[in-house]
């Protein structure tokens, strides 16, 4: 793994979509039987979709790359980024919520499966985490607050952990920290992070009763955002 918190996979794109990729000096015009939708321009300066993802946000920069896929620009600043869009663009593509979860399964510490996409009649947020992820790790008593606060309304929390390490390794460090909620660890020949979307940690989604992604925040944790989701949707359920 990266000693940051971002990584990538290289897995087939999953849908044909148009993906194209620009040297800087081409950037104002589209190629030869393409074209941008009326109104829809390429700016010379922009955030880069896949850094900001990945919690390298630096800003504005020269757009270097971009793509134009289902209505959406996005762009990038070299053209690593946009070859890293092209190898899993479900990581970085924004998808409308609520939506149904993707079905998906990963292993409690106590080798009982758990399908994360059923939500069994409550509220569940799922936290994708490392071990060597010093945002995971801080957002743990955040994370827990949270449980403790809204376990009585039916919210559940599972931290799936994608660590390469095994179950033994994440159950150590979660004894150590006395993480109370549940902890799963990631399955590696179909991952659920893959199926979720993610290319960085720490990434949260929350599901409804009836297993629709309600929210999410990917590579990066907001605790008050979570909080204030969590709170809206037992409202909701409660006024229905």
């Amino acid at each position: 793994m990266s000693l940051s918190c971002a990584f990538s996979a290289v897995i087939a794109v999953l849908t044909a979509v148009p993906l194209l990729l620009l040297p800087a000096s081409s950037l104002a015009e589209a190629p030869a039987g393409e074209s941008l939708p009326d109104g829809i321009e390429v700016p010379e300066k922009a955030l880069c979709n896949v850094c900001a993802l990945r919690g390298a946000d630096h800003g504005d920069e020269d757009v270097v790359a971009w793509r134009y896929v289902d209505g959406e620009l996005y762009t990038f600043c070299s053209e690593p980024c946009g070859e890293a869009f092209d190898g899993f663009p479900a990581a970085y593509i924004e998808l409308p919520v609520p939506r149904p979860a993707p079905e998906a399964h990963v292993a409690l510490l106590d080798g009982t499966d758990l399908a994360l996409h059923d939500a069994s009649g409550g509220l569940l947020l799922i936290d994708f985490w490392a071990t060597w992820c010093k945002p995971c790790i801080q957002a743990i008593p955040e994370l827990t607050e949270i449980q403790s606060d809204f376990a009585e309304q039916g919210l559940r929390v599972v931290g799936v952990s994608i660590d390469e390490k095994g179950a033994d390794h994440v159950r150590k460090f979660v004894e150590k920290k006395k993480i109370p909620y549940a902890v799963a660890v990631d399955h590696g020949e179909a991952p659920a992070w893959a199926a979720f979307g993610i290319a960085a940690v720490p990434s949260a989604f929350l599901l409804d009763a009836d297993g629709r992604i309600i929210a999410e925040w990917k590579g990066k944790s907001q605790p008050d955002e979570i909080r204030a989701a969590v709170e809206a949707e037992l409202t909701r359920s409660a006024g229905s």
